[in-house]
């Protein structure tokens, strides 16, 4: 992809993971089957399926049952951030929520 701006190529990350994987040789369902017997999945059933768990010098961010990335000491992650409050997302709920209000209030009004 050609950023317009500064006519540099960017590489997305899962370029990168294909080019290590296919280019470089390096057996990605090995590191899979590591990381599963490292004992993350235990971790993940007792504390829940949801949400940024310690697990050993490191935290998991875990969304319904997938790991999603890992995080260092000090590192933050957006991904659970809340809807934004003027997005198409948060449009939609708006107008649904007032859409059943509505409706709940011509219930009311009969």
């Amino acid at each position: 992809m050609i950023d317009k701006r500064s006519k540099q190529i960017r590489i997305t990350d899962h370029a990168l993971v294909r080019w290590i994987e296919r280019v470089k040789g390096v057996n990605l369902d090995s590191i899979r089957k590591e990381i599963l017997s490292s004992g993350i999945p235990e971790t993940i059933n007792e504390l829940g399926n949801k949400g940024i768990f310690p697990f050993r010098e490191f935290k998991v961010v875990v969304r319904e049952r997938t790991l999603i990335t890992f995080l260092l000491p000090g590192q933050k992650i957006s991904c659970f951030k809340k809807p934004r409050k003027y997005g198409k997302r948060a449009r939609k709920n708006k107008e649904s929520k007032a859409r059943i209000a509505n409706k709940n209030r011509n219930k009311s009004d009969s």
